[in-house]
């Protein structure tokens, strides 16, 4: 009897699996494509969109910097929210993370957006130097040991949790306090 429940609880946690990675790929993944590339493009328009020919990447560069003094800021802010609005579930508690991850999202979207464009610039789009740019950085991760940093959609979601909202994670573990 105990080999037919342990058979009949793997058979639930691969359908489950199944169904996590379907809805990953088919309706998560999808949303969030979405997301990156309406927020890119509102960045292309709005982030200094007439400046390609006096400073080609001027744009770029402030994307950059935009997205360094989001991550910053947000690094340094979400320990002080964690201890302000955690653990109450209030309408106040969902507002504020719901402006906060558009925010630091936004903020994620224009540093992608800054290395990104940087990177095609100064590297170009050929598939040689793709091939070059790849190699190297896999290589430099690799011995980081920080491959995992590559995981993403579709098949790493991160849930909104209650608990862990405000938590940033990082590579020493370190505390902002």
């Amino acid at each position: 009897m105990k080999k037919e429940e342990m058979s009949m609880d793997a058979r639930v946690d691969v359908k489950l699996r199944v169904l996590d990675t379907l809805w990953s790929c088919f309706i998560i993944t999808p949303l969030v494509v979405f997301y990156w590339s309406g927020t890119w493009k509102l960045a292309d328009a709005y982030i200094l969109p007439d400046n390609s020919s006096d400073v080609p990447l001027l744009s770029s560069y402030v994307s950059l910097g935009i997205g360094i003094a989001i991550g910053l800021c947000g690094f340094l802010i979400l320990p002080l929210l964690s201890e302000n609005l955690y653990p109450e579930c209030t309408v106040k508690h969902v507002v504020i993370s719901r402006i906060i991850s558009y925010i630091y999202g936004f903020g994620i979207l224009n540093f992608w957006r800054g290395v990104w464009n940087i990177t095609d610039y100064f590297v170009g789009k050929d598939l040689k130097w793709s091939l070059i740019s790849y190699a190297v950085t896999k290589l430099a991760l690799i011995l980081l040991r920080s491959v995992s940093s590559c995981l993403g959609s579709p098949f790493l979601i991160v849930k909104d949790h209650r608990d862990d909202f405000y938590k940033a994670y990082t590579l020493f573990r370190s505390d902002v306090s």
